[in-house]
Parts: structure tokens; C-alpha cells; sequence
């Protein structure tokens, strides 16, 4: 485990920005478990951890461009008894209780899959969740109280990110506004009398639904709370909540946009429930740091595999090629019965960036997923081994290509940090654009 840094538990510095040509930005979130270099994607996990990845097996993806250095975790996902806290206070916290005591841990309520479905807000001073144990009222203090039995080194303050975001009448955003304002007050103000005033920071909060107006006020508001004198010492950064709700994708630049304008550059950006790679790129132009990586799972549970490059064709020789390690194994001649059977529908889902293990057309592939890439499915199985493991049933065919897609994305966080560190982000966004569309 890391030595606690010197100072406040956690801090956030950007290190880099875009020049302005757009507000994307590198930093540094510094944490008592160990650093995360930003952009960056958080690893989401059920239970407290990965879909199918064992603690052994996440750490074996780095050193190198697929290393994860930090995981997602739904509090309420670990509610599955009464006393679930002291059993987890027991073990020394999340680190102990999860065995990922390496890994910097970001506790939210919210989860990027069910994006926070069957919530309810009740008044000012709860909200109503589903979660293993039934139809539960969580409050502050009973979410604060879990929190502190949990230590994470980051959390989210408690609201709904539903909360507004069918609203139409003003005066029904004014009052979501109002309830939310409420809600993270009172976790603020429970927080920094708790063991988490030391050894955890806090994200706010930024609601505002579709409402590009609502959205500046709510974040006005809480740039305010963040360099209160009362909370200040607690806040790390800005939670963007409420996206991925059913927005437009086309208005969702400009709502980030005014959520971010009235926040401090100084301070840490945050924002689950988008859906892939050009989602992320386009919130990243916008300013925002610290994402989930919840699409790599789900392109593991339907059998997808990523296979976008990584760097424009100029970036030279391997270029594109998952951040791979090492040479490319040479390509076998195909036949015309395999190029037959490559020639698939496009009812199978694949795509410029990701392609579709089930399909027949990778039954006798002797390739890698993505040939040169450095993970361990690359490096020893084939396409067809992986299509065969999906044809029959077994398991280890989600634990491949959740290795393979979360490592790979993880390198494409890294091949984006060095495009912003070297002055290039404008061009590897636009790139990266023609991409996806083609």
C-alpha cells in the first residue's frame, strides 16, 4: 500500500491543458492509496468488485498502458444485509473488505448500468432507493454512517440523479434544485464530522437535468459549497450527475459546457453513464477528468471485443494496434471460405470499434483480438478460441474479453493523456471522430 501523501488526504492538480482549443485537460488526483493520472477511467464493480475479473487478474493487466489504477463502487450495492457496514468496518473498510487495498476507490450511489432506476426523492431529507435488502429510505446520516464504515478515498454526495430530470415547469427544477441543494448539505455537514474529514475527499453534486440554465445555477451553487468555509477543506471536485438519462447526445456538449463554466479549473470533474469511447472523448474536450468504465463490461457480456486503434495511422509503426507490447504475430493466408465467412451482416453489432465474438466469421480466426495488442487474451488465445467459448457456454469467455476490453480502454485513456500532454488532443479528437462515423 502507498505511503499517505503529506497534506490533505486528497488532492487534485491539473498538470496540463489543451492551450484552448478546447478544455481538455491532464491532472493528478493524489490519494492515501496511490495516485490516478487523469483523464482516466474508474473500473466499475458489483459487490465491491470487478464483473469477472479476480483482484490478481486486474492487477495483472499493468504495468504498461492497461494498468487500472482505480475502481467504481455503487454503496448500495454493497447493502445486501442490515448490518453490512460494521462487517465491512470490520475488515478495515472497503480496501480491506474488497482486498483492493492498492486501488483508489470511489464510492457513488449511483450505478452507471441502472443509472440510478427505482430511485425517488422524499422531500428534503431522503430518498428511496431498491437495493438487496427491499425498498430502503436512505438519509443522509445512514448513507454517511456507511461511508464512514466503508473509507473510500473519494465519495459522492448523496442525491438522485433522477431527481429534475423529467422536469418541465420551472418551478418543479427550482424545488429539484432546492431538494438536491438539501441532500448535500447535510452529507457535507455529517462527513466532516465523521473519520471521512480525514481520510476521504467529497464530489458535489451538479444537477440541472436537460435544463442548460438549471445546470450553471446548480453549478454556481456549487462552486460555492466547495470553497465554503465550511465544507471547503472536504471538497475535491464536482460530481456532473443526471447524465446518460435519456438527454439528447446532440445537447449533451453544450449542458456540459454550462455545468462547467462556473466551476473552479482547480478542482476535480467527475461523470458516470456514458456509452463508449466518443461519448468520453467529446465530455474530455469539455473539461471533464474521471469517467466510469462500465462499457468495457458490457461490451465483455455481449461477446464484443474493442479493437479501435489507439493512435492516428502518422503515430508510426504498430500504431493503432491496442497499445500492444511487443511484435505482431504474422497473419496466415486466408482462404476463401474464411474470407467468405468474414463477410458478416451488419445485424451482428460490429462496427469501426468494436467486433462481434459470436459470429461465425471468427470460428476459424487464428488471430488475436487485436493483433500486436499487450493483454493476455491477445498474447494467448485466439479470436476463434474466444468464439468457441461463447458458442458452448463457458464463462471464461466473458473473463477474456473482459480482460482484453478493460485493458484496452484503459490504454485509450493513456493514448489520450498523451495526446493532451503532447499538444495534439484537437487532432486525436477530430481523428478519432472520422473514426467512429466511418
Amino acid at each position: 500500500m502507498a505511503a499517505a501523501p503529506a497534506g490533505p488526504a486528497v488532492s487534485f492538480a491539473v498538470t496540463k491543458t489543451d492551450g484552448g482549443a478546447t478544455a481538455a485537460r491532464a491532472g493528478t488526483l493524489t490519494t492515501r492509496h496511490g495516485a490516478v493520472e487523469t483523464p482516466a477511467a474508474l473500473v466499475c464493480t458489483r459487490g465491491g468488485l470487478p464483473r469477472h475479473l479476480s483482484v490478481d487478474t486486474l492487477r495483472g493487466l499493468g504495468p504498461g498502458p492497461g494498468a487500472v489504477r482505480g475502481c467504481h463502487v455503487c454503496g448500495l450495492d454493497l447493502l445486501t444485509r442490515a448490518d453490512q457496514g460494521a462487517h465491512i468496518a470490520a475488515a478495515g473498510g472497503l480496501h480491506g473488505y474488497t482486498g483492493l487495498d492498492a486501488e483508489v476507490l470511489v464510492v457513488d450511489p449511483r450505478d452507471p448500468v441502472s443509472h440510478g432506476l427505482g430511485w425517488k426523492q422524499q422531500g428534503a431529507a431522503a430518498v428511496r432507493v431498491h437495493t438487496a435488502l427491499g425498498n430502503l429510505k436512505l438519509t443522509p446520516e445512514r448513507y454517511t454512517a456507511l461511508l464512514a464504515a466503508m473509507r473510500p478515498d473519494l465519495f459522492v454526495c448523496l442525491a438522485s440523479d433522477c431527481d429534475g430530470a423529467e422536469a418541465r415547469h420551472i418551478n418543479d427544477k427550482k424545488k429539484a434544485r432546492d431538494r438536491v441543494a438539501a441532500l448535500t448539505t447535510a452529507s457535507l455537514a455529517l462527513a466532516g464530522g465523521s473519520p471521512l474529514a480525514g481520510a476521504a475527499g467529497a464530489l458535489v453534486p451538479v444537477h440541472g437535468g436537460r435544463d442548460g440554465e438549471m445546470r450553471a445555477e446548480c453549478a454556481a451553487w456549487a462552486e460555492e459549497v466547495a470553497h465554503g468555509g465550511d465544507y471547503g477543506g472536504l471538497v475535491v471536485g464536482f460530481a456532473l450527475a443526471g447524465f446518460g438519462l435519456g438527454e439528447d447526445p446532440a445537447d449533451r456538449a453544450g449542458l456540459i459546457a454550462r455545468a462547467v463554466a462556473p466551476l473552479s479549473a482547480a478542482k476535480l470533474r467527475y461523470l458516470v453513464g456514458l456509452e463508449g469511447p466518443m461519448q468520453v472523448l467529446d465530455a474530455i474536450a469539455g473539461g471533464v477528468d474521471l469517467f466510469d468504465a462500465e462499457y468495457a463490461a458490457t461490451l465483455s457480456e455481449h461477446g464484443y471485443a474493442a479493437v479501435w486503434p489507439l493512435e492516428p495511422p502518422a503515430g508510426g509503426a504498430g500504431a493503432g494496434q491496442g497499445g500492444a507490447a511487443g511484435p505482431e504475430k504474422k497473419r496466415r493466408k486466408v482462404s476463401e471460405r474464411e474470407a467468405a465467412e468474414r463477410t458478416v451482416s451488419a445485424a451482428d453489432g460490429a462496427d469501426g470499434l468494436k467486433i462481434n465474438l459470436w459470429a461465425a466469421a471468427h470460428r476459424r480466426s487464428g488471430e488475436p483480438l487485436v493483433p500486436g495488442c499487450g493483454c493476455y487474451t491477445c498474447t494467448h488465445h485466439s479470436r476463434a478460441y474466444v468464439h468457441h467459448l461463447l458458442a458452448v457456454g463457458e464463462m471464461n469467455a466473458e473473463v477474456l474479453l473482459e480482460i482484453h476490453n478493460t485493458y484496452h480502454y484503459m490504454a485509450f485513456f493513456a493514448a489520450v493523456r498523451a495526446a493532451i500532454a503532447g499538444g495534439r488532443f484537437g487532432e486525436y479528437w477530430e481523428w478519432f471522430r472520422e473514426l467512429a462515423t466511418a
